[in-house]
């Protein structure tokens, strides 16, 4: 997505109240010490997160268009990045919870695997990450940009790990832009 089509989702997405799947897992997390929201977008689940007693929250996106909401946060307690999930030094054991919504599908094919290793190492024992994935059926499917996945394929992935919820769905709906799109996706909640 281009620099302008990034700041629309900002404008469209930022009124906006946090993720459902973030809520659904939030009563799984173990502890509340260090959470990481990766493509945070409009920083939604990051307030959310300050707000539910996290003592430090660092939120990543590819795109700055929410540093100027940044300053509205409690600087001691939020980090910001600007970087792609691929080029993050995702330090080991020290999330509680780590919320990916939307964001794992934009990682660049045959880079997948090697992230979603350092997301899950990223967790403390008993972390849990929140996420979901484009499936193979979803009208995106086949840009040579993002990560699309099978059934076969998620499952694999995921097996390693304790499954608190995991959730397939295929519907007609709109994109943040407006947009109507096909879409296929995975839904799940993992604790390492």
């Amino acid at each position: 997505m281009s620099e302008d089509g990034w700041r629309d989702y900002y404008r469209n997405t930022r009124a906006r109240p946090p993720r459902p799947l973030t809520l659904k897992a939030l009563p799984h997390v173990p502890s509340r010490n260090q959470a990481l929201d990766l493509g945070a977008g409009a920083l939604n689940d990051s307030r959310y997160l300050l707000a539910e007693g996290f003592a430090h929250v660092t939120a990543l996106d590819q795109t700055p268009v929410a540093a100027e909401a940044t300053a509205t946060l409690p600087q001691a307690r939020f980090r910001y990045h600007i970087s792609l999930m691929e080029e993050y030094a995702f330090p080991l054991s020290t999330f509680d919870f780590v919320t990916a919504q939307f964001s794992l599908p934009f990682i660049l094919p045959g880079q997948f695997d090697h992230v979603f290793s350092s997301i899950m190492a990223s967790l403390t024992p008993g972390g849990v990450l929140s996420a979901n994935c484009f499936g193979d059926r979803d009208a995106w499917s086949g840009s040579p940009k993002m990560t699309f996945h099978s059934l076969t394929q998620i499952t694999q992935i995921l097996s390693p790990f304790n499954i608190i919820y995991f959730h397939e769905e295929e519907s007609e709906n709109t994109t943040a832009s407006g947009e109507m799109k096909h879409w296929h996706i995975f839904d799940f909640i993992i604790k390492n």
